[in-house]
């Protein structure tokens, strides 16, 4: 079953003070799903299908175990040169110190789009020549460790996770009072969705809470 990706009433947007976020199109009602997205890569540390960890995805937190976060850096690395939609995505991604443009949220979901198309018919030069897209490893390692996220088989041994990263989630800022909740669509399909707390305002900014306030402080605030 292909993974079920949707956008809401909601766009990317400067958010003073933050850089890019998450900004309300309308009236967003308390329990209004506004984003499904599908995990593009993901990696457990026990070296079990990762599947089965992403559908238990821990939404409280983006503090992953080294192991997991050591695997999926490593897998990134290797995949990145021969994958033009995962190094596009990459790109597209807070790293700490690269000035990024706004990308609209749906270019961020795992969709056939139009950089892929004329691989279809065969330009072995499209890559290189049209979007010169080629992260490093220092970027590629940069971008999972800042929005990647942390996931826990349930009714298993302690210490069996996974790193996942979501896209398109990712451009949602953290607050620790946020207006957003995150969860998986079921448990059978590879989705997570993005769920309003509360009621939201036009223009109002969509939030996640990445972990305590202390972790934030000393990962993301930092950069």
């Amino acid at each position: 079953t292909a993974a079920v990706e949707w956008v809401g009433p909601i766009t990317s947007s400067h958010i003073p003070g933050k850089g890019r976020g998450v900004v309300a199109q309308r009236l967003i009602k308390a329990g209004e799903c506004v984003l499904a997205n599908r995990c593009v890569i993901s990696r457990a540390n026990d070296e079990a299908a990762s599947r089965t960890f992403v559908r238990n995805l821990n939404t409280n937190t983006r503090m992953c175990d080294d192991e997991s976060m050591r695997l999926l850096k490593a897998y990134a690395v290797e995949a990145a040169p021969h994958d033009v939609e995962l190094s596009w995505r990459i790109c597209q991604l807070h790293d700490g110190s690269t000035q990024l443009d706004l990308v609209p949220i749906e270019e961020l979901l795992s969709r056939l789009s139009s950089r892929v198309l004329p691989l279809l018919g065969q330009h072995s030069d499209y890559y290189c020549n049209s979007h010169n897209v080629d992260p490093d490893k220092y970027r590629i390692e940069s971008v999972i460790d800042l929005n990647s996220h942390d996931g826990r088989r349930h009714g298993t041994v302690a210490g069996q996770t996974s790193t996942s990263l979501f896209p398109a989630i990712s451009m949602f800022n953290h607050d620790d009072a946020p207006n957003c909740m995150l969860g998986p669509l079921c448990a059978t399909i590879e989705s997570h969705v993005v769920v309003a707390c509360r009621d939201i305002e036009e223009g109002e900014e969509l939030t996640l809470k990445y972990s305590t306030e202390e972790a934030v402080r000393n990962k993301w605030l930092k950069v």
